[in-house]
């Protein structure tokens, strides 16, 4: 790192405050780090789970990582980890329902990769229908005032490297000669450092129906338009969004088949006709129903059928 540039560093640590996280700053070293428990949705009641942020600016870049750790969760169960709405890898649990997942932006021997710097962001744990079981809005402890700035460092030996900082106002920025791409983190690195030209699958979040957009761009790319890097790879299937609930069909279930008594609905053994329910194929195979495919059961779709394919003398076919 050259001297103007710790000449800046110097100058940006004297003004930083703790915020939410602890900041500490030794010669070119300034790390984050964030504790903050999770918070059970009601899908899990006994859920518990907590997350760790810490990130470190080097004079090489800078060094991220998350760490997810659960309890109380299904035994033997794997489960999503989400980052504003973009699914970033899995936690599986142990015999006892505890599991831990751990992200970093340079992965090692047990690591996922971190593309995306969780601060100010919703982190979620989903279970395996698309539920969350967890989740928390991550504290920010970045400086509203300061940009991500591409620095130019000059090199006495080989080519000259740009290198990330988001530790100065966008006036520092300038003085240093570098370009500023606004607020944001350099976790992402969005000025072509190390893998920055790699072409990446990269997420860009969309919190509509639809889900996040998967676009296949270079990682400093994606990092300027604030996406979620997944790293090389396709985007078909999209591999951005957290999995889906399994596809829900119109179940037409015979009378006698929706109670859980055995004996229908109203639980007097009655002939109520068939019943329409929003089911998954396979539960609707198991429990003897009648598969009419996706739509809505308002209307009562399984007393009439505008094919007339599964009716018999006003009844349904089973």
């Amino acid at each position: 790192m050259t001297k103007r540039n710790a000449s800046l560093r110097g100058k940006v640590a004297a003004i930083l405050g703790l915020g939410l996280g602890l900041m500490v700053v030794s010669g070119a070293l300034a790390m984050t780090s964030i504790r903050q428990d999770m918070t059970a949705t009601g899908v899990d009641p006994d859920a518990r789970g907590n997350c760790r942020v810490k990130i470190r600016h080097l004079g090489s870049g800078v060094d991220g990582k998350l760490r997810v750790n659960v309890r109380r969760l299904d035994p033997g169960s794997t489960f999503e980890v989400v980052v504003d709405s973009v699914r970033i890898g899995t936690l599986t649990t142990n015999g006892h329902g505890s599991g831990r997942a751990r992200f970093r932006t340079a992965p090692r021997t047990g690591d996922q990769f971190l593309g995306v710097d969780p601060r100010g962001k919703l982190l979620e744990v989903s279970d395996d229908d698309g539920d969350d079981v967890l989740e928390v809005e991550v504290d920010d402890d970045q400086d509203p005032t300061h940009v991500r700035c591409c620095v130019t460092e000059h090199e006495e030996e080989g080519e000259d490297e740009v290198e990330c900082e988001d530790e100065l106002t966008a006036e520092e920025c300038a003085a240093a000669g570098g370009s500023d791409l606004g607020s944001g983190s350099c976790v992402a690195d969005p000025c072509g450092g190390t893998g920055g030209g790699e072409v990446v699958r990269c997420c860009i979040p969309d919190h509509d129906d639809d889900g996040p957009e998967c676009e296949q761009e270079t990682a400093a790319e994606c990092a300027e338009r604030h996406g979620t890097n997944l790293g090389a790879g396709t985007c078909d299937p999209n591999p951005c969004g957290p999995i889906s609930p399994p596809d829900e069909i119109r179940c037409c279930l015979p009378d006698g088949h929706h109670g859980d008594d055995g004996e229908g609905e109203h639980g007097d053994g009655e002939n109520e006709g068939a019943e329409c329910e929003q089911e998954s194929a396979l539960e609707c195979d198991m429990r003897g129903g009648h598969n009419i495919g996706p739509g809505s059961c308002d209307g009562d779709p399984c007393a009439a059928s505008p094919s007339g394919a599964f009716l018999e003398d006003g009844g349904i076919l089973f």
